[in-house]
């Protein structure tokens, strides 16, 4: 390596040129556009973070409707098979009740009971 390779450049030309006026005059609307479309496109990222932010929520909610509507019908499915058990135990009692009026009587007179009204122990009310 030579001396000259790892020469720094003069202090001269670090320091910043004066820019004529004319250029002055261009780079002010330039940096002023520029400036507007950095804001916009903010605004515009800042949509899009609150966009997919609904977008996740709007998920969540559908997943939560999915799972009420299945506990939904499993609830259906259960009440169904209870009215079926209910219906049959209400049918089976029913023609108990008849097989038992219709062949030999009452269960109390088969059983010697009467329905004769009870004493009253109200004195008469």
């Amino acid at each position: 390596m030579c001396a000259d390779s790892l020469r720094l450049p003069p202090l001269c030309s670090l320091v910043p040129t004066p820019v004529p006026a004319e250029e002055k005059v261009l780079r002010l609307p330039a940096l002023a556009f520029y400036q507007t479309l950095a804001m916009e496109r903010e605004g515009l990222v800042q949509k899009y973070l609150h966009l997919l932010q609904m977008v996740e929520v709007e998920k969540i909610v559908a997943k939560q409707l999915r799972q009420q509507v299945k506990d939904g019908e499993i609830d259906i499915q259960w009440l169904k098979a209870e009215e079926v058990k209910v219906d049959v135990s209400v049918t089976s009692t029913i023609e108990m009740r008849q097989q038992a009026q219709g062949g030999e009587g009452t269960t109390e007179a088969r059983h010697g009971l009467s329905r004769a009204p009870l004493p009253s122990s109200h004195g008469g009310f």
